[in-house]
């Protein structure tokens, strides 16, 4: 399998992981994802290495990563803000998760989603096992919170509530 044949492969999770991680501005397609993810790949064409296939998955996602820590630095540095969350309190999972702020929401996407190791994750995001651990921990704290707000509040006093078992005889 040659080198562009690897890139095929993981172009549609690339994807999927730009547009989980970028904000969709407007109703649109999500352009800023779809352009992270041209300049990455044609950033793992243009050097010419050829990595095994797993550093080559572990590369892109840092290289995409980078792309957009620049390209919100770019943003900031231009005047403007960057892309603004939803509005509080907005329903749904792919909405909470980008409400959580965007160092958790890496973090959380490349373990949950991606299926990334802890130790794969840490040197994609270039951060400690340790730190790693602790913005999934509070991505997932904080993902709870939002879904549960977003629950009727009848639903969420009964999944609060314990279950308990009576031994009946």
């Amino acid at each position: 399998m040659g080198h562009r044949d690897d890139l095929a492969r993981l172009t549609p999770a690339l994807r999927r992981f730009a547009s989980a991680l970028i904000p969709r501005e407007g109703s649109g397609p999500n352009d800023a994802a779809a352009e992270m993810v041209h300049r990455t790949l044609a950033l793992a064409l243009k050097t010419g290495r050829q990595p095994a296939a797993d550093q080559l998955r572990i590369w892109l996602y840092t290289t995409l990563i980078h792309l957009n820590q620049a390209r919100l630095q770019a943003i900031s540095e231009a005047g403007g803000a960057p892309p603004a969350s939803p509005a509080p309190r907005s329903q749904g999972v792919n909405q909470a998760l980008l409400e959580l702020p965007l160092s958790d929401r890496e973090a959380l996407l490349l373990v949950v989603i991606e299926g990334f190791t802890y130790a794969q994750s840490a040197e994609i995001l270039g951060i400690s096992r340790a730190t790693l651990v602790c913005r999934i921990a509070r991505a997932r704290a904080l993902l709870g919170q939002h879904l549960d707000a977003a629950l009727p509040f009848g639903a969420r006093r009964h999944l609060r509530q314990p279950n308990h078992l009576r031994l009946v005889k």
